[in-house]
């Protein structure tokens, strides 16, 4: 890190002003300062770590594994991943669905005033949100059940996945004896 940028942090912002040579700014009510660097977290000092609120973009092992998943299954059976694609949607819409049945029918019954049992209109509305949910229930099941087959299928492919994992893992540790070997997850794809 920049010496002046480390004198900064330090001393530099306090009540939304920043003093840079001597000269104070005024900042404003939403500033923020972000920075990012390709230094591994590790190799940052202690002074330094504890001027910033680090977020580690690092990739993880796990979540390598099922980007690589995604990327292999729609090479080798894109119609599967298509599929799983097409059934994560319906299965997160038939949940917003149910949850907008919910809130209406908790507001009904809220604003409802006297005897519930009186109001034909409101005892037909439950009986068909009670009918409309217990067939979104049932359709958000067997999505359900759908997700987890093709899930089964698209781990035939995890073996793979994991060699490549291992092997992107393994060239990213080749780049810390020269940027040369630097690669992005989409060149080694």
């Amino acid at each position: 890190v920049h010496p002046a940028l480390t004198a900064l942090l330090e001393y530099g912002v306090s009540k939304r002003q920043v003093c840079i040579d001597g000269s104070k700014h005024l900042l404003g009510a939403g500033f923020k300062l972000y920075c990012s660097t390709q230094v591994m977290g590790d190799a940052l000092s202690d002074r330094v770590m504890s001027l910033f609120s680090v977020a580690n973009f690092e990739v993880a092992r796990e979540g390598l594994e099922e980007m690589l998943l995604g990327a292999v299954v729609d090479v080798a059976s894109p119609e599967l991943e298509q599929k799983r694609a097409q059934l994560v949607r319906e299965a997160n819409k038939r949940t917003i669905d149910m949850q907008e049945a919910d809130s209406i029918l908790l507001h009904t019954l809220s604003t409802a005033e006297g005897e519930l049992l009186d109001k034909p209109e409101l005892v037909s509305a439950l009986k068909t949100m009670k009918l409309d949910s217990s067939r979104m229930e049932s359709a958000l099941k067997r999505s359900l059940e759908a997700q987890e087959d093709l899930a089964r299928l698209r781990n035939r492919y995890r073996p793979a996945t994991k060699r490549g994992a291992l092997l992107f893992l393994q060239l990213q540790r080749v780049e810390k004896l020269s940027p040369m070997y630097a690669f992005s997850l989409t060149a080694f794809i």
